[in-house]
């Protein structure tokens, strides 16, 4: 992982901090990203299909992410059908969403696509 790509996972993992039309605090998900591209294809429906987004690097035991059941290797495509071509565009989207809500964020997990609901949280006192 490049230094500036750990720091951006690094800001999202701890939150961000708000800023002109931000929430007070952005939801906080729980996870250290790194953006990535790449193709994929599925040898029983013979597609190939390419991704871009955020690779889970790790996740914060107790995170919503956790709880959510993201997984270490999944690749975040897109939040509530915005699309978060890299961590930069995913720190932007949950920086404009408060802590509580509720979104569906859209990940590759091997050849599949799925669907996990995730409950942002507030940034833990003292990170």
């Amino acid at each position: 992982m490049t230094r500036s790509a750990f720091a951006v996972g690094l800001l999202l993992l701890l939150g961000g901090t708000a800023g002109p039309g931000l929430a007070e605090e952005g939801g906080w998900l729980g996870a250290e990203l790194a953006s990535t591209a790449g193709n994929s294809f599925n040898f029983a429906t013979r597609e190939s299909s390419s991704f871009s987004g955020s690779r889970v690097e790790n996740v914060t035991a107790g995170s919503p992410a956790a709880a959510a059941g993201l997984k270490t290797g999944d690749v975040i495509l897109s939040v509530d059908g915005r699309q978060a071509e890299d961590v930069e565009k995913l720190v932007a989207i949950l920086q404009q969403m408060p802590a509580g809500s509720a979104v569906r964020v859209r990940v590759k997990r091997d050849d599949a696509r799925l669907d996990l609901n995730v409950v942002l949280g507030k940034r833990p006192q003292g990170n």
